[in-house]
């Protein structure tokens, strides 16, 4: 005897409207810092002219110059080459630079280097050593930036004797890369669903904004995956954000701090500054997002906490047979979880559910076996 199916679509209990867009704060900051070009005399007069680069070959042969220092130990050690230049005799010398920086810690747990965010005040001298091919010697740093400018002052002292002869001592402009503002996302509907976000910044202690997309998806309450963006920069470029395993070997995600409302991962740009002949510079940021959020207090942000979705109609449910296999077809909203239920008769007994399915699509598709005898199924909304 064939069994006997019925279709039906049940909606029960009261819902949670799908969430309106949310703002969250973020900032985010460059993990490499940029030290210009500065020129000094030793004590014969000979004019020297300093540049610093992170574009160079495996052999050591600088290709071009970009002024980047970049993260090599850390927090706290930097690298770059430097080229040196005798302005008199058009002599240059090549050298490797490794120079520690202050403030490397992280005081305020905001998972920013306290050197790289604007707010902070910069006074102190480190150390480091430079490289002209016979071997590291001592160089010394001074720093100096006031709270809340972007650009300050390092004092790099090189040591003498050395292949130029004289110490000398150059009086270099630096500069850090940091913006804040807002995050602005309506939650996903569901774990491995899609946050619809987009990034508002401004540069912190000057001028410029970055604006765009920012498109996420939930891991699960603590994860998110990034997806690859494009963001618009100061003077119309357009910046390549590269997605959360775009980059060979380096899996970089949003993850929530635990017990706080804070998340803090790193990404890439294709290019930190896409108009110069170098690619691979002042891509690396950090990112840390507040997000104050959580529509059913359960103490998990929005941003990782699925919103639950209102249907605006009932689930349907249509069945057929197919072998030794019932095949259920279940339409709805997206995001709506839907309890797929059976019993044996109308007449009496409770609904037993079969399933839970929670619609990543319009349309999901439940392969049973066939059931022996009359059975009946219908779908609810828990």
């Amino acid at each position: 005897m064939q069994p006997r199916l019925m279709t039906g679509a049940i909606l029960l209990g009261a819902l949670t409207s799908l969430a309106s867009a949310n703002e969250a704060t973020v900032k985010i900051a460059c993990q490499s810092l940029a030290v210009y070009s500065a020129s000094a005399e030793d004590a014969a007069g000979s004019t020297y002219q300093a540049n610093f680069t992170a574009d160079f070959t495996d052999e050591g042969d600088i290709v071009s110059l970009n002024n980047e220092w970049y993260a090599a130990s850390g927090t706290i050690g930097y690298e770059t080459f430097l080229y040196l230049e005798d302005t008199l005799f058009e002599v240059g010398y090549v050298a490797f630079l490794e120079v520690d920086i202050p403030r490397s810690g992280d005081s305020n747990l905001n998972f920013l280097t306290d050197f790289l965010e604007v707010e902070n005040e910069i006074s102190a001298q480190t150390s480091g050593s430079v490289d002209f091919g016979n071997g590291p010697e001592p160089v010394v740093a001074s720093w100096s930036r006031a709270a809340g400018q972007n650009l300050g002052t390092v004092t790099l002292s090189l040591p003498s004797p050395s292949p130029i002869g004289d110490q000398l001592s150059f009086d270099h402009t630096f500069e850090i890369f940091q913006y804040e503002g807002k995050l602005t996302y309506t939650p996903a509907t569901m774990i491995g669903g899609t946050v619809t976000a987009s990034v508002d910044l401004t540069r912190a202690g000057g001028e410029g904004k970055i604006t765009g997309a920012f498109p996420l998806r939930v891991t699960d309450s603590r994860t998110l995956e990034r997806q690859p963006t494009q963001w618009s920069a100061p003077d119309q470029v357009t910046m390549e954000v590269l997605g959360t395993y775009e980059v060979d070997g380096v899996e970089l995600f949003l993850d929530r701090i635990a017990t706080r409302p804070w998340y803090a991962g790193s990404f890439f740009f294709l290019d930190g500054i896409p108009g110069t002949p170098f690619q691979d510079e002042f891509d690396l940021w950090d990112m840390f997002v507040n997000d104050p959020n959580d529509t059913d207090q359960d103490g998990i942000p929005d941003l990782t906490d699925p919103a639950t979705v209102t249907p605006t109609e009932p689930p349907v449910l249509s069945l057929a047979l197919t072998g030794g296999s019932l095949q259920i077809t279940l339409t709805g909203q997206a995001g709506t979880t839907v309890n797929l239920e059976r019993k044996d008769s109308l007449g009496g007994g409770a609904w037993s559910v079969v399933q839970s399915v929670t619609l990543a699509n319009t349309t999901e598709t439940v392969i049973l076996n066939a059931p022996a005898g009359n059975s009946f199924y219908r779908a609810t909304i828990p």
